[in-house]
């Protein structure tokens, strides 16, 4: 089923599904689930930005923190690409 979706909507479908496991109660799967997007997609600040939104929502601040640094990270190389 995953495969038969276009490909810029299989990435929102992955992100919406991490978004709700976090919020029901699975946090690790979603975590996985936002790690897994983020190894193919490293330079998505956008699915970044959910991704450290959900961590800061169930209070793992420290790994909120890391999260920041690496989103920042990524959206400088996304600069660097750019000139």
């Amino acid at each position: 089923m995953l495969l038969s979706l276009p490909h810029r909507k299989r990435i929102k479908f992955l992100s919406q599904t991490a978004i709700l496991e976090f919020k029901c109660g699975v946090p690790e799967e979603g975590r996985s689930r936002f790690e897994l997007i983020l190894r193919e997609y490293p330079k998505r600040t956008d699915l970044w930005s959910v991704y450290l939104d959900q961590v800061r929502s169930i209070k793992f601040i420290k790994m909120a923190s890391v999260l920041f640094i690496l989103s920042n990270y990524a959206s400088l190389l996304t600069y660097i690409d750019l000139l």
